[in-house]
């Protein structure tokens, strides 16, 4: 648990589930970064997949005709197109995929169409590199084996970043990476052609605030990047140069909740089409407003007006993270159990019958602790607290209800969690300086952790972020 995080839990800001034990201390529920993808969806249609925190995008299901998903580039990033094979993973009745962007760390990749027999994944994805933010300063960058998926971390890592590092994200373009640090500011990086970052960042932008920003996430399209500070209980909205990849804020500070006493943000997520934004609220003693905060969001400037109907409380989630499915149907999150909720058409949330589908997830309030996959199918969850669970879930198409893919699989410290380019193989950021990856066998979910696994490097409360390289 960070620093931060330990004044929350003093404070009080955080339950008592927020502030269980682990060696570092484990938070409340995670925040985290949504990995989704452009694909057509298991009832049909090809969506664009746009998901928020700083996981990957794909261009890639395929029709059960076997038709290639195509390669598209534009805010998903570098893509490639998706394997022609059509099995069980393949898309039911579907258009060939558009690409897609996600909302912080944005690639395509291939996504695997499975192989005939509905068994192990299909074509390798494009070489593609990890980009890991660690707690005191260190950020790293990995090559990521096209056919295994094992990580090497490169020579030039680590890159020392004055200050903590609270997380990491990729622009929908693949050009830029962002780094929010203390104090309060976010560091801009270029992406070169081959993934490498130069020693100093491009551009930094700071906010007047004593505390630092713990998260952020960027709007599908990459024009507003969105910050979160707890203990000033704001978000902040910043423009993104599309040349440049600098930030500027862009008018004032969101307040969550009536004043003068206002909640403490703690994960915020645009959806995939980038016309709403939800965020998690840490726990303050007693509140009639529990639950996800919803905002409409000005497509010129970003400003965030709140929806009619929040917070949307019914599930009582409490802090943690948020992802979509691709397709835009459902919200997810893992903040007091793993929730979802239908996104109607007005961007208000109903909850989904039989929530919460599990109460084994558990981190950082705003860490990264659920992910989806590119095809909306299967969504991950860890529990960084006593069990260490990482346990996947098979996601009903039609209801997005959830039922438990396999069973669990337990590492040392699952911190956060996100699922790399295509979606083939999941990757766990350990709270001890190793990451640890999954073969992600289909349809069943079941995880297999690759030979070598965990790898030896990483750090204190690590998130991760990716890049499909041209």
């Amino acid at each position: 648990m960070s620093s931060t995080a330990w004044l929350l839990c003093f404070a009080g800001l955080v339950t008592a589930t927020a502030c269980g034990s682990t060696e570092h201390g484990s938070g409340g529920e995670s925040g985290a970064a949504g990995t989704s993808a452009a694909g057509s969806t298991a009832d049909g249609g090809a969506t664009a997949g746009k998901s928020t925190g700083g996981n990957v995008s794909s261009a890639g299901n395929v029709s059960d005709a076997g038709a290639p998903g195509t390669a598209g580039r534009g805010a998903g990033g570098s893509t490639q197109a998706g394997a022609a094979s059509g099995g069980s993973d393949a898309v039911e009745a579907g258009a060939p995929p558009a690409a897609g962007g996600t909302a912080g760390g944005n690639e395509g990749g291939a996504s695997d169409g499975g192989a005939a027999n509905g068994g192990e994944a299909g074509a390798a994805t494009a070489p593609a590199v990890a980009y890991v933010s660690t707690l005191f300063g260190d950020l790293l960058v990995a090559s990521l084996d096209p056919n295994s998926g094992a990580p090497t971390l490169l020579p030039s890592s680590p890159i020392d970043v004055d200050g903590t590092l609270n997380g990491v994200a990729v622009s929908p373009n693949g050009k830029f990476l962002f780094v929010p640090a203390d104090p309060a500011r976010i560091d801009t990086y270029p992406i070169g052609a081959d993934g490498s970052l130069p020693e100093e960042a491009s551009s930094s932008t700071s906010v007047a605030d004593d505390n630092g920003m713990v998260s952020m996430a960027l709007d599908p399209q990459g024009r507003f990047a969105y910050g979160v500070s707890p203990f000033a209980a704001a978000v902040y909205v910043f423009k993104v140069d599309p040349l440049s990849g600098a930030l500027t804020l862009s008018g004032d500070s969101l307040k969550l909740g009536a004043g003068p006493d206002h909640r403490a943000p703690a994960f915020v997520a645009p959806e995939p089409t980038g016309h709403f934004v939800y965020v998690t609220q840490l726990a303050a003693g007693v509140q009639p407003d529990d639950g996800i905060r919803g905002y409409s969001v000005d497509q010129t400037s970003g400003e965030l007006t709140e929806l009619p109907g929040s917070p949307f409380n019914a599930g009582n989630v409490i802090a943690g993270a948020i992802v979509f499915r691709p397709d835009g149907k459902f919200l997810f999150s893992s903040g007091n159990g793993v929730n979802a909720f239908a996104i109607g058409a007005q961007g208000q949330l109903t909850l989904v019958d039989g929530s919460p589908f599990s109460t084994d997830v558990q981190s950082d309030p705003w860490a990264p602790n659920i992910t989806i996959d590119p095809a909306g199918k299967l969504l991950y969850v860890s529990n960084f607290g006593p069990t260490r669970h990482v346990t996947g879930f098979k996601i009903d198409p039609i209801s997005g209800a959830l039922e438990q893919a396999g069973a669990p699989v337990t590492t040392t410290s699952p911190y956060s969690l996100a699922l790399g380019p295509g979606g083939r193989f999941l990757y766990v950021g350990e709270d001890t300086g190793e990451i640890a990856v999954f073969k992600v066998s289909r349809p069943s979910g079941q995880l297999t952790a690759l030979d070598g696994s965990p790898f030896q490097f990483g750090g204190l409360e690590p998130d991760l972020a990716f890049l499909t390289l041209p």
